[in-house]
């Protein structure tokens, strides 16, 4: 019967803890402004970051498009202290919202107002002063030419040997890598017509266009890819 004691005992205080942690984690998305899924897949991103660009430890300028809440933007910006990051988004409202956030902040800049589908002399962004620039969930909830913008912005932008890094869900060689995202898709498209899942390889082709060059393709948790390319 002790024994019966100390096993209901154990299950209890397991149940209990992993009930509390539960609770705690829900409170935490619920005072949140970020998306639940933004907050679990930046973790992910930072090991990522680290493996593919280790420099970033010693610092360097960053440009993030469509920075939405600021989810990437606040723990890659903590992850690497060092780094001077430039969020922006696509209008007044959510510039605002952004520089109320990271009023406080010591490495994040005020906020821009940039539309990626437009020629890069429209960002208000120095040419060749940046050493990363960063994208996330963008190219599949935006008419194709953001995602032509966004990278021949990037070529234009980046110091020698910068990174371009866009994170996200994509096609491989035409294909969806699930059936969920197939399901996803088409969800995208009757919500806009211009949306949709991009093939990497088209990726791939326009950034070679502009000098840029895929170095590295990785798979990542949720069916999503971080892509890099790097100018030569």
């Amino acid at each position: 019967q002790f024994l019966y004691l100390i096993a209901a005992m154990g299950v209890f205080y397991w149940l209990a803890h992993h009930t509390v942690a539960s609770v705690h984690r829900r409170v935490i998305q619920m005072a949140s402004p970020h998306h639940p899924s933004a907050l679990r897949n930046r973790g992910p991103i930072v090991d990522t970051l680290r493996k593919v660009l280790p420099e970033l430890e010693e610092g360097g300028a960053v440009l993030e498009l469509a920075s939405g809440s600021g989810c990437h933007a606040e723990h890659i910006s903590e992850a690497f202290p060092k780094l001077d990051w430039q969020p922006s988004e696509l209008t007044a409202e959510q510039q605002e919202r952004l520089e109320e956030y990271f009023k406080a902040s010591t490495n994040v800049r005020p906020a821009l107002i940039i539309d990626a589908a437009l020629p890069v002399e429209a960002w208000g962004v120095p040419l060749q002063s940046k050493t990363l620039v960063y994208a996330s969930n963008v190219t599949h909830i935006s008419p194709y030419e953001v995602t032509t913008g966004l990278i021949a912005g990037a070529a234009a932008l980046l110091r020698p040997h910068g990174s371009l890094v866009i994170y996200g869900p994509f096609k491989v060689n035409g294909e969806f890598t699930t059936e969920s995202n197939r399901e996803f898709d088409e969800n995208l498209k009757g919500r806009n017509a211009a949306w949709g899942y991009r093939n990497i390889e088209d990726l791939v082709e326009v950034a070679q266009s502009h000098g840029l060059r895929s170095v590295n393709t990785v798979p990542m948790p949720a069916n999503n890819f971080l892509l890099q390319f790097v100018k030569d």
